[in-house]
């Protein structure tokens, strides 16, 4: 299961690391910032299915670290 705390995210399993991977493909500010770097990394090692198609591909559980995620980050990612 995923966690938050201290104001950052932790991923601790392959659903919070799918939901954050789909997060930063949403919301990165541009192909210099953080996110995109760590959206790069990401997509790296998870190696998703060519038919991956974002929030529709997510299960019950990662759907929900990505509507937390949206909700607490949205606006300054």
């Amino acid at each position: 299961m995923s966690r938050f705390g201290n104001g950052r995210f932790l991923v601790d399993t392959f659903d919070g690391a799918v939901a954050l991977y789909t997060f930063l493909t949403d919301y990165h500010s541009g192909q210099w910032s953080r996110g995109y770097r760590l959206l790069c990394k990401l997509g790296n090692r998870l190696k998703l299915s060519p038919m991956w198609m974002g929030y529709e591909s997510l299960e019950e559980e990662e759907r929900y670290v990505y509507d937390e995620l949206v909700e607490k980050y949205a606006d300054s990612a």
